[in-house]
């Protein structure tokens, strides 16, 4: 259970939407569910963010919270070993047979992050040759190469939090001597204060020949509750 405080900049009370700057409110937050066994003199660490960037979209104004830590806990269900348990609580995990692969290109990673001086803002890029550095391989048993490239870009401002935007491109290859597929896929996502917009660009390529396209533009209004 915590109590938190509303500071300035939260967004217009008047909509009955959101909090009353400067007023405490009571939250529960249920937090996900893990296991751990701590050892002797171990503590536990509880960190509270207004933000969680990239996992989290930024709220459409700038906020300000206050936790008033003498009214807040923190609750943990408390298990004691038991004579049912055994020795080992589980078991090995089980996996099929790995298939063969020969590698035809080597894969990389690479990330990089630019600072912009003027508006402050911060962009992470991400580029991959295999979507985890894998490169391009064969399948042996069906003579199938696979190539699956990335380059996602992620920006953001701290003073600005409709400056968030999303931009992912990926290419996608199937190949045989016989024939060769490939797929190039582009999305985009941004918002302003009342709606995120979504646009996307695939093409299907065979032999370089483009032979299906398709392209999208979605508007989704943005709840402030």
């Amino acid at each position: 259970m915590s109590a938190f405080r509303a500071g300035s900049g939260w967004g217009p009370a008047a909509s009955g939407s959101c909090p009353e700057p400067g007023k405490r409110y009571k939250l529960k937050l249920v937090l996900n569910a893990c296991a751990h066994r701590f050892a002797a003199g171990h503590r536990l660490r509880i960190s509270f963010s207004s933000a969680y960037w990239p996992l989290i979209w930024p709220a459409p104004e700038r906020a300000t919270l206050g936790i008033i830590t003498g009214a807040s806990r923190l609750m943990l269900p408390h298990r004691r070993p038991q004579a049912a348990d055994g020795g080992e609580p589980f078991l090995k995990p089980e996996a099929a047979r790995a298939t063969s692969i020969t590698q035809v290109n080597a894969g990389s990673v690479t990330r990089s992050v630019t600072f912009d001086i003027t508006s402050g803002a911060v962009t992470t890029v991400t580029d991959t040759v295999g979507v985890f550095g894998e490169g391009r391989q064969r399948l042996d048993e069906i003579g199938t190469e696979v190539l699956h490239q990335l380059r996602r870009e992620l920006s953001i401002a701290p003073d600005d939090p409709l400056h968030a935007s999303f931009t992912c491109r990926q290419t996608y290859v199937q190949s045989r001597p016989d024939w060769d597929i490939r797929i190039e896929v582009a999305t985009r996502l941004h918002a302003d204060r009342d709606h995120f917009y979504i646009s996307g660009e695939l093409d299907a390529f065979e032999d370089d020949t483009r032979f299906a396209s398709r392209e999208w533009r979605e508007k989704i209004k943005r709840d402030l509750i």
